[in-house]
């Protein structure tokens, strides 16, 4: 005997599916009379603080909410029952199957092209949605239905349907305790894990449900729950494969920044660009077999993939699409494409001064460094003035010192009086290296700007030739020879004034009489 629910109003036929919150049945419902997908709310559930997971009341509001959506791609609730048990979402029943079992059983059938036609009835799902107020907050491959084909001529668009709206969050309110995280963790938004429940939000999910459908795999797959987010939080997507024509649209829905992130306007101009352009064409035949008498020949580098494979075929666009991202991913980009890459120098170069010396300060000090030496010395030095002080002397440290191409910005940096800033917060070790291939009157131009302290660090290293310590020393200025000797270790101070011991006396009434009696 078929179980019932909802006073004997409803007769569960089968069951269709299960979530976090509850369990989907086909049901007839006798009232109606005919069937239905019913939505069991679990209510027992508890938040790690006790919470009660899910409260009737905010269910009867949600569902409310929800039941005012009307769009041919959203899956309507019809009402909702308060049963002794838990809530009883009535949504209608649609026969069909989900976009993850399309996936999953037939992924030779998903083209680019239908995979956006798809994503295209979903946007406006969620479009329609947000104009009410309404955030789905579990946009995933496994909540969105593909009708059976029905009559000839329907479009795969027209056959999309979003449910399971029954974990929506409705103008600031939800279903679920506001310290219960509710949705599915690989398509969960970072600033979800902040409880916050914006239209942003689905726009994410509906990037990373893109993304499995066309990769068959998750942008941020890992092993362990707590690596996932990991990953959400702080790492980038994995790259798709070369040549996705839905690379940019995914890459700009999966941007950290909610604020940064493309809108549902401009995601949905991307959209119909794919479903509207034609397929490309069928890759060229392979190439006749080598003859035994022709010796093969090995490409010693690989094609391009990913990102830098976007950006050899669409500079102008890959470039504009880092800076939709903002400095920080950017940087994390050019640390992926290589230090020193053609590819790097490439994005570097298309981007204005400003926004590349945020980008270099948040790559790594290696990769900023090899990427400098490809450039032009003097953009390469004012690139370096430009970047953020907390990372430009890190930068400057890891310029490869006695490389022509480092000497060349270090004296770049020199004429444009940047040197002496950043040195001050590099290793004595360090400057003296990146100094030491510099003629004398320069490096007495840094040391006369730096602090002293610094400035002595220096001259401590330098003295281990007292000779070139001394002539250095001697050109400081007057009023700073005192200030940096009164720094510098006594030893090495006592053999600069036996270099110049004509200047001895002079050297000394400039120091502090402390210092001078050392």
């Amino acid at each position: 005997m078929a179980e019932e629910r909802g006073d004997g109003r409803f007769e569960r036929r089968r069951w269709l599916g299960e979530g976090g919150m509850g369990s989907v049945w086909l049901a007839w419902d006798r009232v109606l009379e005919r069937e239905v997908a019913l939505k069991e709310m679990r209510t027992g559930l508890l938040t790690p603080e006790g919470r009660q997971l899910v409260s009737p009341k905010r269910v009867l509001r949600e569902a409310r909410a929800a039941s005012r959506l009307r769009h041919p791609n959203i899956v309507r609730i019809l009402g909702l029952i308060e049963d002794p048990d838990g809530p009883l979402i009535i949504m209608e029943y649609v026969e069909g199957t989900s976009l993850a079992h399309w996936i999953e059983t037939e992924p030779g059938t998903l083209t680019e092209a239908r995979a956006a036609e798809v994503g295209l009835a979903v946007l406006d799902a969620l479009t329609a949605a947000h104009d009410e107020g309404v955030v789905h907050r579990d946009v995933k491959p496994g909540n969105i239905l593909i009708e059976q084909a029905g009559p000839a001529g329907r479009t795969l668009g027209s056959r999309v349907r979003l449910i399971d709206f029954g974990n929506a969050a409705i103008e600031g309110y939800q279903v679920t305790a506001h310290s219960a995280l509710v949705g599915t963790l690989g398509f969960m938004a970072p600033e979800r894990f902040s409880r916050r429940s914006g239209p942003e939000g689905d726009l994410w999910s509906l990037g990373v449900t893109l993304y499995q459908a066309v990769e068959r795999r998750l942008p941020f797959q890992r092993a362990q729950e707590a690596q996932v987010m990991h990953a959400v939080l702080h790492e980038e997507p994995d790259p798709l494969s070369p040549g996705r024509r839905l690379a940019p649209l995914i890459t700009g829905l999966l941007e950290k920044d909610p604020y940064r992130r493309l809108d549902a306007s401009t995601a949905r101009a991307m959209l119909l660009e794919v479903v509207a352009s034609p397929p490309p064409p069928p890759p060229p035949p392979p190439p006749p077999p080598v003859t035994p008498a022709e010796p093969t020949r090995r490409d010693p580098s690989p094609p391009p993939s990913g990102f830098a494979a976007m950006l050899a075929g669409d500079p102008a666009g890959a470039v504009a699409l880092l800076v939709q991202r903002g400095p920080r991913a950017s940087g994390q980009m050019l640390d992926k494409l290589g230090a020193g890459s053609d590819a790097a120098v490439t994005v570097v170069t298309r981007m204005t001064r400003g926004f590349a010396a945020e980008m270099l300060g948040h790559a790594r000090p290696d990769t900023a460094a090899a990427l400098l030496t490809r450039l032009p010395p003097k953009t390469a030095a004012l690139l370096l003035s430009a970047v953020p002080a907390v990372a430009a002397p890190a930068v400057l440290a890891a310029l490869p010192a006695g490389d022509p191409a480092a000497v060349e910005i270090v004296r770049a940096l020199v004429a444009g009086r940047a040197a002496s800033r950043l040195l001050n917060d590099v290793p004595p070790e360090r400057a003296v290296a990146l100094l030491d291939p510099l003629e004398p009157e320069l490096v007495v131009r840094v040391l006369a700007v730096m602090s002293p302290r610094r400035a002595a660090g220096v001259l401590d290293r330098f003295a281990v030739d007292a000779a070139r310590a001394a002539a250095l020393v001697r050109g400081l200025p007057a009023e700073r020879v005192g200030r940096v000797l009164d720094q510098m270790d006594a030893r090495r101070v006592a053999a600069v004034l036996l270099v110049h011991h004509d200047q001895a006396l002079r050297f000394l009434q400039k120091m502090s009489p402390r210092e001078r009696e050392k």
